[in-house]
């Protein structure tokens, strides 16, 4: 995790939350100890902040929208490439390599 959260700028403790909350595909453990993170996490990390900065939507809003439960406020149109990121792996899923 430590190359990841080198490589994107973000705290191993938001990745962990974003892990948590099925956001981002689970990573592959070869080990007990090791887990792979590949181009997938990296893009799906990088839409959820993406989403919580330009569109403003919180955690919850956004594992809704990934979910197919919808939201109650407006979702703007910009935000769709960053939704469809996260779509693509959905919720809770691990990375394939």
């Amino acid at each position: 995790m430590r190359e990841l959260e080198e490589r994107i700028g973000i705290h191993r403790e938001t990745i962990r939350v974003y892990l948590r909350e099925g956001l981002i595909p689970e990573p592959e453990r070869p080990r007990k100890t090791v887990a792979d993170y590949g181009e997938e996490h990296v893009r799906a990390i990088l839409a959820v902040g993406r989403l919580q900065r330009e569109n403003r939507l919180k955690l919850v809003q956004i594992k809704a929208i990934v979910g197919g439960e919808g939201t109650n406020g407006r979702v703007d149109a910009s935000a769709f490439g960053q939704l469809e990121q996260l779509v693509a792996h959905g919720p809770g899923r691990t990375a394939r390599r």
